[in-house]
């Protein structure tokens, strides 16, 4: 268990992106810890080692010391390591390689002069920082930003639908009442005249049909999972990867099971899978 003054300790002097302890706790899911002056994080046989020392220059020697101390302590079965330098020793037993890149800003000796420097007085004081599960104006307005880099003509409306995931999740659909909820949303007048619509949840292509239906066929509705699944068979078949004989057999694999996801990929696929519980962590 990590203490606050330890969070504390590698708040300031983190300067890699792995240092962050939400990051690698959010995606391992495993317990943060400091050890000798690195950052760590262990779920159940699994050990994630940041080998960048938080005080201090990388020397390998040492690097290597504590390797050994931390194996012997833990037992780990995996071990995921990011480092400036990998051992020789692990090399040599490692499964899977790749190598990145940091850029460091010394902030410490870093000035800005001029307009620049106006400019982010300025912005320091209306800039914040806000932790939220929500899509807000503000992102809104970031991904019309990004949109307008790559074609300015297009033009871009938004809406959240909360009541639709549980009126899929509980089953009301091709009735009345998700014909109501349907109707009631895309009756707003910002998507009169629209071209295309794209649907931005995991669950919005089970109601695809009624969408197309509610626009009787005049418009292109866009479900992300045919999208990336169209960019996928593009690039295997650029690499001379893609399998053009005999279907192979599906097969699902899941983090996590639950009878109601049991129930939802049902709908998905219109029949009964078998999902496999697979630890993605090990």
């Amino acid at each position: 268990m990590i203490s606050d003054e330890d969070k504390k300790y590698i708040l300031n002097r983190a300067y890699i992106p792995e240092h962050s302890i939400d990051l690698i706790t959010t995606v391992s899911g495993g317990e943060p810890f400091l050890i000798d002056d690195y950052f760590c994080c262990r779920k159940g046989d699994w050990l994630i080692i940041v080998g960048y020392p938080l005080n201090g220059e990388y020397a390998q020697d040492i690097f290597e010391n504590f390797l050994q101390k931390i194996k012997k302590r833990f037992r780990p079965e995996y071990i995921s390591l990011m480092a400036p330098e990998i051992p020789p020793a692990i090399t040599a037993i490692c499964r899977e390689k790749q190598c990145d890149y940091f850029y460091t800003l010394n902030i410490q000796t870093f000035t800005l002069k001029g307009a620049l420097k106006r400019t982010v007085n300025k912005a320091r004081k209306k800039v914040f920082v806000e932790r939220s599960s929500r899509i807000t104006p503000s992102h809104d307005n970031l991904a019309q930003e990004f949109i307008k880099q790559v074609n300015p003509s297009i033009e871009v409306v938004s809406m959240a639908t909360p009541l639709l995931v549980p009126m899929i999740e509980e089953s009301f659909i091709y009735d009345d009442i998700s014909n109501a909820i349907i109707r009631a949303y895309l009756s707003d007048k910002r998507f009169k005249g629209i071209h295309t619509l794209i649907l931005g949840c995991t669950h919005y292509p089970i109601i695809k049909k009624q969408i197309e239906r509610f626009f009787e066929f005049n418009i292109d509705v866009i479900d992300s999972g045919d999208a990336v699944a169209s960019r996928l068979k593009k690039l295997l078949d650029e690499k001379d990867l893609l399998n053009t004989g005999k279907k192979g057999e599906d097969e699902f694999y899941i983090s996590d099971y639950t009878p109601y996801f049991k129930k939802i990929s049902k709908m998905f696929f219109g029949e009964t899978i078998r999902l496999e519980l697979l630890n993605f962590w090990k």
